[in-house]
């Protein structure tokens, strides 16, 4: 959104404050063990919770600043998941967590562990740091899981348009990737290029619930990727501290606790590591299910940022 706007009244105000909270709220979603129709549908429904929760708990402040109902606009706001295909005590648990990420999404980002919530028989807190606005896991009926969060390791990159198979004539396709960096003056790029050779796993013995994500290196500056979930924090890695022509794998499951996506990450001219990119979360298996991927990262000039 545009932040400088010219409106006609305080009605446009408060729409325009409403539309700028839907974009606050869109947060990172995974579901485990559903079919694509329920993960979905489940998706669309927690985001919309999330999203009104927000709205609502903004609007209530300023309700308490005098501002008038006329001039807020609650009107299309979900208010449950009551239509969501999951048993009834799932359905209530889930939106009491939704509620509550909701309310420590808008308060101040003083907590640096990220109002970590274990769920139902959770496990100890991750030993690397989580996202400091919170998320929440659920387990439901069945082998389904869930997991919302906030904020991921990096800046996240789009998987538009990466084709499904390979070109007529050949057993791989072959990609660019340049990663890109959120800061102060918006998204650019950070200078890291890296070539991908994506392969059907099938040659390999990867299944369609699997992943098997390699990288070289033909830089000095160390390189890793991470596999990260998006409740439990970074997994698996493959590292390369110098220039390496040969891989190293990592394989990756799709599963309750598996890889989200993956986080590249290299040390700043200060030594101290930084996440540069992730993958989108909810276009990761979708694309790069049931294949081999190998990364050569190719150029990093840019470490001043």
């Amino acid at each position: 959104m545009n932040p400088l706007r010219v409106i006609k009244d305080d009605k446009e105000l408060y729409n325009y404050y409403r539309d700028s909270l839907r974009e606050r709220s869109r947060v990172a979603i995974s579901i485990q063990g559903a079919s694509d129709e329920h993960r979905i549908q489940t998706e669309n429904a927690l985001q919309e919770l999330l999203t009104a929760e927000m709205i609502k708990l903004a609007h209530d402040e300023l309700r308490g600043r005098g501002v008038g109902n006329d001039l807020l606009d609650e009107r299309g706001l979900r208010s449950s998941l009551e239509e969501v295909r999951l048993p009834e005590r799932d359905r209530t648990i889930l939106e009491a967590k939704v509620r509550r990420l909701a309310r420590r999404m808008m308060m101040s980002q003083d907590d640096t562990e990220g109002g970590w919530d274990p769920g139902e028989g959770g496990r100890p807190k991750p030993s690397r740091p989580l996202p400091p606005l919170g998320m929440f896991e659920q387990h439901v009926g069945g082998p389904i899981c869930i997991c919302l969060s906030s904020s991921i390791p990096g800046t996240t990159l789009a998987l538009d348009g990466v084709p499904r198979t390979p070109p007529p004539g050949s057993t791989s396709i072959n990609m660019a990737i340049e990663l890109a960096v959120d800061n102060f003056w918006g998204r650019m790029l950070s200078g890291d290029l890296l070539k991908l050779v994506i392969e059907p796993g099938a040659a390999f013995g990867i299944a369609p619930d699997q992943m098997q994500v390699g990288l070289a290196s033909a830089v000095s500056w160390a390189k890793e990727i991470y596999a990260y979930n998006l409740c439990m924090g970074k997994l698996a890695s493959v590292h390369q501290d110098e220039p390496n022509a040969t891989p190293s794998f990592m394989l990756l499951m799709k599963e309750c606790g598996g890889a989200d996506t993956i986080v590249f990450a290299k040390p700043e001219f200060t030594g101290v590591w930084a996440d540069v990119s992730n993958f989108e979360p909810t276009q990761f298996w979708p694309t790069f299910g049931g294949k081999r991927l190998t990364f050569t990262w190719l150029a990093d000039p840019a470490k001043w940022w």
